[in-house]
C-alpha cells in the first residue's frame, strides 16, 4: 500500500535519496527531544508521585510487591524501569528517564511504520506529528508507562508487518514480545495487540501458525502477573478512577478530541481547547479536509476498479494496511466503551493513550491518499497547527505547577522555626507522597491538609480532618511564621460535584480570612502553571 500511496509524489526525488530522508527523521526527532526535556524539567505532579513512591529506597522485590498489591493499579514493567533510572543519582525527575527515552524513541519507530504502512512523506507527517503533540509530549515527561507501552506497541505492530512480508520467522516473536511488554505497560495495551492478532489472522493467513505460536508465548510470559491483575481490578484506586471519570455520551465524544488535541492535565472543555489558540483548529481543518478528499478518491478508485475489470488494468490498492491503520485507531475507544459499559468505568482521558499510534497513522493516511496538491496543503496545514501547538507546550501557563520554586520561597519565608503547611489537591492520592514534599527537605512539610494516612490503599476517608490540622499549624506558629502552600485550581465546578470528600477549593481563603486575633499574613506570592500555586506567609502574634 506504501508505494501505491506514494503516488507520483515520491518522483521528486529527495524521498529517494536515504539520507535526506533519515535526516528529516533526526530533525523532528530532536525537535520532539527538545520540547520532552522542558516537559521533563518541570515539578512532579500526579500519579508519578505514587511512582517515586513505590521504587525510591526500596528493593526490587519490595517494589514488584507493592505494586502487586492494591497500592497500585498499574502493571509493573514502568516501575522496574524507574527502579533502575532513579539508581543513577538523587534527582527525582530521573523517574521520568525510562519515559522520556521511550518517548523521543516512538518517534522514528512511528516513521518506519508509517513508512511500511502509508509511504515515506506519510511517514514523516506521521512521525511530526507524534513528536509535536502535546499529550505526547506530556507522556514522555511523566513518570508512568504510557510512553513505553505507545513504543511497545509500535514496535508490536512493526515486527507483524515484518513477519507478513516474509523476513524471518523470528519477526514474529518480535510481535509477541513487544505486545507482552506493552500489556506489562499498561492495561490498555491489550486492546491494541487483540485487534493486531485479529488482523493477522485475517490478513496474513500463511503465519497463522507462527502467529498462534507467539500469541501462546506472549500468554505464558504474562501468566505470573494475572494475579496481581486481580488486585488491581478490586483495589479502591480502581473505585476512585471510576469516581472521577464519567462513562456518558458527551465523554464519548470529547475524550477522542482531548486526546488529539489536548493534554491529560489540560481543562476538559473541548471549546476551552480548541479556541485556545490557532493550532488545533488548523489541524482539525487539515484533518477534515484531508478525509473528505481521501473518501472522494476511494470512492473513484472503487468506480475505476469496476471498470478496469478484465482489463488488466486494475490499480485498486491493498486495503489490508488500511484495515491495520483503522483497527489501531478504533480498537483502543471501541473496546472500553465495551468493558466500561460491561463493567467498571475505564473510559478515562489516559486510558485513551494506547490509541495514538493509529490516530497518528490515520492523520497520515488520508492525507496520502489525496492528490499531490491536496495532499501537500492538507499536510502542511495539520504540520502548522502541530506546531502551534507543541510550541505551545513551553507556555509557562501550561506547564506543571511550578512546586520546585515554590517549595524554595516558602522554606526560605518560614525560616528553621517556622511551619509550612501543604494543600493537597484531593484526599483521594494514591500516595503519601506529595509534590511539595518532593521538593523540601525530609522533614517537611510540617502539615499536609487532606493527605490520607495509615497503610495503603491510600483512600480519602482516612484523611484527618483538616481544620483540625489547620489549627494545630496555627499553634505551633503562634511564635514564629506560618507558610501555607495551596493550588488554585481554575476550574472549580469539577470539586463541587464529585462525590468524595475533598478539601474545600476555597479551604485557603476561608482560612486565611478567618485568621485568629494577632496572626497576620505578611506576603503572598503566586507562582505559574496549569495549577498556579499561591503561597502565603503569616506571621504569629508572637513572633519576634
Amino acid at each position: 500500500m506504501a508505494e501505491q500511496l506514494e503516488g507520483d509524489g515520491h518522483r521528486g526525488g529527495w524521498l529517494r535519496d536515504e539520507r535526506v530522508v533519515w535526516a528529516a527523521v533526526g530533525l523532528i526527532t530532536l525537535i520532539g527531544l527538545g520540547l520532552r526535556i522542558h516537559r521533563y524539567s518541570q515539578g512532579l505532579f500526579g500519579d508519578e508521585l505514587s511512582t517515586l513512591w513505590v521504587v525510591r529506597g526500596n528493593g526490587l522485590s519490595k517494589v514488584l510487591s507493592t505494586v502487586h498489591s492494591d497500592a497500585e493499579i498499574t502493571p509493573p514493567l514502568y516501575f522496574v524501569l524507574a527502579w533502575l533510572s532513579v539508581k543513577l543519582g538523587s534527582a527525582p525527575e530521573l523517574v521520568r528517564l525510562p519515559a522520556l527515552i521511550a518517548g523521543v524513541a516512538v518517534i522514528p519507530s512511528i516513521f518506519a511504520l508509517g513508512r511500511r504502512l502509508i509511504g515515506t512523506q506519510a511517514g514523516l507527517l506521521t512521525a511530526a506529528i507524534v513528536a509535536l503533540s502535546p499529550f505526547l509530549i506530556n507522556g514522555s515527561g511523566e513518570g508512568r508507562g504510557y510512553s513505553t507501552m505507545i513504543l511497545a506497541l509500535v514496535l508490536a505492530a512493526f515486527c507483524l508487518l515484518r513477519a507478513g512480508d516474509g523476513k524471518g520467522k523470528l519477526w514474529w516473536f518480535g510481535w509477541g514480545l513487544f505486545s507482552c511488554l506493552a500489556i506489562y505497560s499498561h492495561y490498555t495495551a491489550v486492546f491494541v495487540v487483540a485487534a493486531m492478532f485479529a488482523w493477522s489472522l485475517w490478513a496474513q493467513p500463511a503465519g497463522r501458525r507462527w502467529l498462534l505460536a507467539a500469541a501462546l508465548l506472549a500468554a505464558l510470559a504474562y501468566l505470573p502477573w494475572l494475579s496481581g491483575y486481580l488486585a488491581d481490578s478490586d483495589s479502591p484506586t480502581t473505585q476512585l478512577v471510576a469516581i472521577l471519570t464519567e462513562f456518558d455520551l458527551k465523554s464519548i465524544v470529547t475524550n477522542p478530541i482531548l486526546l488529539v488535541f489536548g493534554s491529560p492535565y489540560m481543562s476538559p472543555s473541548v471549546r476551552e481547547v480548541m479556541t485556545g489558540g490557532p493550532g488545533p483548529i488548523l489541524a482539525l481543518a487539515g484533518i477534515l479536509i484531508a478525509a473528505a478528499g481521501a473518501l472522494v478518491s476511494v470512492v473513484r478508485s472503487r468506480r475505476e476498479a469496476v471498470e478496469s475489470v478484465g482489463s488488466g488494468e486494475n490499480s485498486h490498492p491493498d486495503r489490508r494496511d488500511a484495515v491495520l491503520v483503522i483497527l489501531l485507531l478504533l480498537a483502543v475507544p471501541v473496546g472500553e466503551i465495551l468493558y466500561s459499559a460491561a463493567s467498571s468505568d475505564i473510559f478515562g482521558l489516559r486510558n485513551l493513550t494506547a490509541a495514538w499510534p493509529g490516530v497518528a497513522l490515520f492523520i497520515g493516511m488520508v492525507v496520502a491518499v489525496n492528490g499531490p496538491r491536496l495532499r501537500i496543503a492538507t499536510g502542511l496545514t495539520v504540520l502548522l497547527g502541530f506546531a502551534l501547538m507543541g510550541i505551545g507546550t513551553l507556555d509557562r501557563d501550561r506547564a506543571m505547577p511550578d512546586y520546585g520554586p515554590a517549595a524554595s520561597w516558602a522554606e526560605r519565608e518560614a525560616g528553621d522555626d517556622g511551619v509550612i503547611v501543604e494543600e493537597t489537591i484531593l484526599q483521594g492520592s494514591p500516595t503519601p507522597l506529595t509534590p511539595l514534599a518532593v521538593q523540601l527537605d525530609p522533614r517537611r512539610p510540617d502539615f499536609q491538609l487532606g493527605l490520607p494516612q495509615g497503610p495503603p490503599p491510600f483512600y480519602f476517608p482516612n484523611a484527618p480532618d483538616e481544620w483540625e490540622l489547620w489549627r494545630q499549624a496555627l499553634a505551633k506558629a503562634k511564635d514564629s511564621r506560618l507558610v501555607l502552600v495551596e493550588p488554585r485550581l481554575l476550574d472549580q465546578s469539577i470539586w463541587e460535584t464529585t462525590k468524595p470528600n475533598w478539601v474545600s477549593y476555597d479551604f485557603g481563603d476561608r482560612a486565611l480570612a478567618e485568621l485568629p486575633k494577632g496572626y497576620e499574613i505578611e506576603a503572598t506570592r503566586t507562582f505559574p502553571g496549569i495549577v498556579p500555586l499561591k503561597v502565603t506567609v503569616v506571621d504569629g502574634p508572637d513572633a519576634p
